[in-house]
């Protein structure tokens, strides 16, 4: 992209006797227009054009999804440092300062070709993934269903002190453990593949808070609950933070001892709401702490072992925070507790 002929003729000899095929555009709107009908794997982007300058059309390109990661080059024969780095700022991969070498230009494309090449190769490993994950949930969901109908039906059938009511209770649980793990890696696959979509709308986030604590209330889990603060009316997808809630409420009743206690909090601010959920549990090792947000992952610990878990929840439920634009955090002391922060926005700041 080019208004200097002499220069396009130039550049369009190079590339053709290297094998490259090439799109050529004279001025900004007319280099947008081109990229808009056929997405080149390069872009060759002189900086002075009359219009819309390559500045503009850098930023405008950087914008659009389809061509936010096409490897751009800026030509110019301006030698101001400041002109390069508000070319870097706007999504600038590289500039060939004027006059340039042919040796020069063929280095710095077939580098950066390389590169988009290799993060193509790697989206569509990423895709192929996500569509695995999906269809092996999907498929895993109908047995599911199967084992679980008919281990309750036969539960109806047997009266709680005869032989194998104990053992269709342990099939259920294993059921609902192998079910809360197709929800998690659909719910991943969803989250990789950018559609998982959000409904939000105004809501009582202390009314959702008291309602989940009542969900986990007595018995089996014998843990002491207990509501504080004020945590006003948030704008959000009232079934993502469900998900939230229960992830956070199901580690502090699972990391928790019997009778332990377990407090919700809120804290409102201008724009968001602070929600605290504390345990008094085995709490966590500082150590252990940056990747635990981390896909997969489940720190060898003694104390926890045989405590089911996938690693997925919590990875998940910071994906569906910062959806929000809210932040997810934990805090914690080893062997005495564990405290998960994070942060939704209030109705009144989306209304304004």
């Amino acid at each position: 992209m080019d208004d200097n002929v002499q220069n396009v003729e130039l550049l369009e000899a190079y590339l053709d006797v290297s094998g490259y095929e090439v799109e050529k555009a004279g001025n900004g709107l007319e280099a947008l227009e081109r990229v808009g009908n056929r997405v080149p794997d390069l872009i060759l982007l002189d900086i002075m054009m009359p219009g819309i300058d390559g500045y503009e059309v850098c930023r405008r390109l950087r914008q659009e999804e389809k061509t936010r990661l096409i490897p751009i080059v800026m030509l110019t024969a301006l030698k101001d440092l400041d002109d390069k780095i508000k070319g870097i700022e706007l999504g600038a991969d590289d500039f060939l300062t004027k006059p340039f070498s042919k040796a020069e230009l063929l280095a710095r494309i077939r580098s950066l070709l390389r590169i988009k090449r290799l993060h193509d190769e790697l989206a569509k490993a990423n895709a192929f993934k996500s569509q695995m994950i999906s269809l092996v949930a999907h498929e895993l969901r109908t047995p599911l269903a199967t084992i679980k109908g008919f281990a309750e039906l036969m539960q109806l059938r047997i009266a709680s002190h005869e032989d194998g009511f104990e053992y269709l209770h342990d099939i259920m649980s294993a059921a609902d453990n192998i079910n809360n793990m197709v929800t998690n890696l659909l719910d991943l696959a969803r989250i990789e593949s950018g559609k998982i979509a959000l409904s939000p709308h105004p809501f009582d986030a202390r009314q959702l808070a008291l309602e989940m604590i009542h969900s986990f209330q007595p018995p089996p889990t014998q843990h002491t609950f207990s509501l504080d603060g004020d945590f006003g009316i948030v704008h959000a997808d009232r079934d993502r933070i469900v998900q939230v809630f229960a992830n956070l409420l199901s580690n502090a009743v699972k990391y928790s001892p019997q009778g332990g206690q377990i407090l919700v909090k809120g804290t409102p601010s201008d724009s968001m709401v602070l929600v605290e959920v504390r345990d008094a549990g085995v709490g966590i090792p500082e150590s252990l702490i940056p990747g635990l947000f981390e896909r997969f992952y489940r720190a060898p610990r003694p104390e926890i072992e045989g405590i089911p878990g996938t690693g997925l929840g919590l990875s998940i439920i910071r994906s569906l925070v910062e959806l929000h634009g809210g932040k997810i955090w934990v805090e914690s002391t080893h062997g005495k507790g564990t405290s998960f922060f994070f942060t939704l926005p209030l109705a009144d700041s989306v209304r304004s």
